[in-house]
Order: structure tokens, then C-alpha cells, then sequence
């Protein structure tokens, strides 16, 4: 078996070297960066089948606070995508950017360490500050490498907004020891925590949620940071981070109080809103960015729908649509992130003929377009007819969702329409070799969980 701790040590490691390299060619740094990565990645697909050992040291025993690493059925899905989506972002950063490179990749790496902290850990205070430090580098992230124009703007609006939630955490969990008297999981999810005090935290932990998520209202953070910032940062924040608000409810909210949650079960309404006021302004988006930030988002919210219906089957559904959104809109910003760089701009209402001009680029934007509206044959379809089936069980009325997707299933073949057909535009390149394998590899992932869904759902036990 092989300990948890490495997983967490080895990121660390890069990030520590890459900064001592700052001073040697750029080449040489993107080098010693995919290093580490790969080898995270070669030891938790190692791990998968020799096992995986945990990991406590005491660091303040006054307080019961340790390094601990274990997995549960809740955290190993979303780890798997911790580990494996980051692989994808490195293409695009050694296109996009090109100064301060040891920097940018020494919180690439840092972040890349602290969102697998998060999800490898058994303590809520560690849980707690690796979310701190995931947050504080993407701050710098956004303000170092965004757009000059709108950086300075994206990058406040993200800490604001994260913060708001991150308190509200911290308030949840500080209520969560002083009722239980333990940081450790496996403690509290087997102590009682009276009823009152459970439903103020979890409260708090559905309002930090629908911020991290992001859900509607309190998804406007999103526009300017998105948008502001270069396809890496893009991708680590719509697949990883904005997974981890949903991910932080699910462990305690089902671990530890399940049920109580049911007192909740309302606010699946804010989520279907939600799914609504998100696919109409994506229809509205003229620039294919944009619309992929508001279909992310979208998306997001569906699982929010799932999870806070309380049935296992949608939750199962929401665990899986995270999970398989992640690596669809990693490669959707990929494709806006080409399509600006071949193009001079991702504005649809100048973009046609890609059929003809750039055969492959077309060919990645049907197959995860067509991925991400739930195409059968596609990880994305098991993920929102599960989602969907465990909703219904608890109401009927809540398929109203289903309008919601037929309206994405409008923009996104509109989108397909402007972008492939019609007279090419001259002088538009394909996308190269290295793009195709990037692009290649997501749409086998895709595909093979849409095929093979009992892969993650195997792992996924949330004993509730």
C-alpha cells in the first residue's frame, strides 16, 4: 500500500523547486513542473491497485488537531479528478504564459498539492486551511496572470466572494468541535450534535455551497474571474475549485448529519432557478467563452439540485455529474482557449467554417459539445439521468429541470451552426499535434465512463 501522504509531499516538493529554479530557462522549468505532475499521477494510479494507506501526525494535541489522510467513498471520486485534470491545463499554460513562468507554475503546483490535501484529508481543520491556501494562491493566480485590463477587478471580486464562504466554513466547523470536541471525521461523524446546532451549520455550509459552486444569486463572482484569467487558471478554477464547496456540504452534511438535511429539502427550488437564470443567459452569450462559463456553471447548479434533494440516487447522480463535468468543461475551455488563439477572438458572430478550415478543431467541438448535452454514449448522460431519476422520486415537479436542458441543447447546436459551417474564413490554422492528444485524452475519459459508469460509481459509497 502506498501512504496518502506522498500524494500531498510531491507537489509540494515541485512547487519548492520550481521556485528555487527560477533563474534557469523557461523550457527547463516546464519540464521539471510535468515532472512532478506525472509522477503525482503515476502514484495515485499505483495506489488504485495496490492500495491506499492513511496518515496521522499530531500537530497541536491540545486541540486534537493532526495531519490526517484517509479516503471515503465521497473523496476518492473527486481526487481522482484533483489528480488527473491538472494534467491538462500544462499545454495551455506553456502556450499562454510567458513571463514570471516560475511563479505561475509554483502555485500551479501549490494549488495542485492543497486541492488534494482537501480531499485527502480526515480533519476538518486541515481540510480548513488547505482550502485557505488553495484560495489565497488562486487570488495571486488571477491577479498576476489575468488580462491587464480586468485582473485587478477579477481578482478582488474572487477573494470577496470565497472568503464569504470560507467564513462561513470556518463558523460551521468551530460549532462542529465545540459540539462534538474533535476536528476528526471519524469522531464526528459518530457524535450527536444537537438539532439547533444543525441546522446552523449546515446553513452555513449550503450558503458557502452556493458560492463556491457557484449558484444563483451568488454566482456573480464567476463572470469577471473566468473570464479575466488565461485557460489554465480557467480550468483549475470550473473543475476543481468550484467543485469544493459542494464536496465540503456532501462530507459533513452526510457523514455527520443526514439527518437533519431533509429540513433543507426547499432549497432545491434556489437550484432549479438556478438552472434556468444560468441557461438563459448562456443562450445570450455571443463569445463561445462566455457561454462555456455560464454552461459551467449551469451544470453546478444541477448538482446542487441533487445534492440537496437528500435522495441517494441523485446524489450518487450529482457525485458522478461533478465528476465527469470536470473533464467536459475542461475540454470546452480548451477549445475557447484555441479558438481565440487561432482565430484573434472566440466572438461566434465572426467565427464560420471551422468544418472546412480547421477539420480537427471541429471535430473536438462536436464531440464535447454533443458531450456535454448529455449525449447517450457520454459520461455527462449517466450523470444527469441519475441525477435526474433520484429527483423525481422525491418530486415530480422538480423535472422541470428538463426545460432547462432542452434550452442548452438549443445554444449549444446554435453555437455548433455559427462556428462549423458556412464560407471559412481564410487563413485560420488547425490545431496541433500536441492539442489533438490533449483533446484525445478527455474525449476517451468521456467516453469511457459513459460507457463504463460502474468504474466511479464502484468507488462512490456514501453510506447514507
Amino acid at each position: 500500500m502506498i501512504p496518502l501522504l506522498l500524494l500531498l509531499v510531491i507537489p509540494l516538493i515541485g512547487s519548492a523547486v520550481v521556485l528555487l529554479l527560477r533563474r534557469i530557462e523557461d523550457n527547463l522549468i516546464e519540464y521539471v513542473v510535468e515532472t512532478f505532475v506525472f509522477l503525482t499521477v503515476a502514484i495515485f494510479l499505483l495506489s488504485l491497485l495496490t492500495g491506499f494507506s492513511s496518515f496521522t501526525f499530531p500537530i497541536l494535541p491540545l486541540i486534537k488537531f493532526n495531519l490526517a489522510l484517509s479516503l471515503n467513498g465521497i473523496s476518492l471520486p473527486f481526487l481522482l479528478i484533483a489528480v488527473l485534470v491538472p494534467i491538462f491545463a500544462l499545454l495551455p499554460a506553456h502556450k499562454e504564459i510567458k513571463d514570471e513562468k516560475s511563479t505561475f507554475y509554483s502555485l500551479f503546483l501549490l494549488i495542485y498539492a492543497m486541492i488534494i490535501g482537501i480531499f485527502i484529508s480526515s480533519d476538518i481543520l486541515l481540510l480548513f486551511i488547505f482550502l485557505e491556501i488553495t484560495l489565497v494562491s488562486m487570488f495571486f493566480l488571477i491577479y498576476l496572470f489575468g488580462e491587464k485590463e480586468t485582473r485587478a477587478k477579477a481578482s478582488v471580486e474572487f477573494l470577496i466572494f470565497t472568503q464569504l464562504g470560507s467564513l462561513a466554513i470556518l463558523a460551521a466547523f468551530a460549532l462542529l468541535f465545540s459540539s462534538t470536541g474533535s476536528f476528526a471525521l471519524s469522531s464526528i461523524s459518530s457524535s450527536h450534535v444537537s438539532f439547533f446546532d444543525s441546522i446552523i451549520i449546515l446553513s452555513l455550509m449550503i450558503f458557502a455551497a452556493m458560492i463556491e459552486s457557484p449558484v444563483f444569486p451568488l454566482h456573480v463572482w464567476i463572470t469577471d474571474a473566468y473570464d479575466s484569467s488565461p485557460t489554465p487558471i480557467v480550468i483549475l478554477l470550473s473543475a476543481l475549485v468550484s467543485r469544493l464547496g459542494l464536496y465540503f456540504l456532501l462530507l459533513i452534511g452526510f457523514l455527520s448529519l443526514s439527518s437533519t438535511f431533509t429540513v433543507f429539502q426547499p432549497l432545491m427550488w434556489i437550484g432549479v432557478l438556478s438552472v434556468f437564470y444560468l441557461a438563459f443567459v448562456a443562450m445570450a452569450q455571443s463569445r463561445f467563452k462566455r457561454m462555456a462559463i455560464y454552461s459551467s456553471a449551469l451544470y453546478a447548479s444541477l448538482a446542487f439540485v441533487g445534492v440537496m434533494s437528500g435522495n441517494s440516487t441523485a446524489i450518487y447522480g450529482s457525485i458522478f455529474l461533478m465528476v465527469s463535468y470536470s473533464f467536459i468543461t475542461s475540454a470546452v475551455f480548451l477549445i475557447a482557449g484555441d479558438l481565440k488563439s487561432l482565430n484573434g477572438t472566440d466572438d461566434m458572430t465572426f467565427i464560420r467554417g471551422l468544418l472546412s478550415s480547421s477539420p480537427h478543431l471541429s471535430f473536438f467541438l462536436f464531440v464535447f459539445l454533443l458531450a456535454s448535452l448529455g449525449l447517450p454514449g457520454f459520461s455527462n448522460f449517466i450523470g444527469e439521468f441519475v441525477t435526474l431519476l433520484g429527483i423525481y422520486t422525491v418530486s415530480p415537479w422538480f423535472l422541470v429541470t428538463l426545460a432547462a436542458l432542452l434550452i442548452v441543447t438549443a445554444f449549444y447546436l446554435n453555437a455548433l451552426k455559427r462556428l462549423a459551417f458556412g464560407r471559412s474564413i481564410k487563413g485560420i490554422r488547425d490545431i496541433p499535434r500536441t492539442e489533438i492528444v490533449n483533446l484525445s485524452f478527455l474525449a476517451f475519459i468521456i467516453i469511457l465512463l459513459g460507457i463504463l459508469p460502474s468504474l466511479l460509481f464502484n468507488i462512490v459509497g456514501l453510506g447514507i
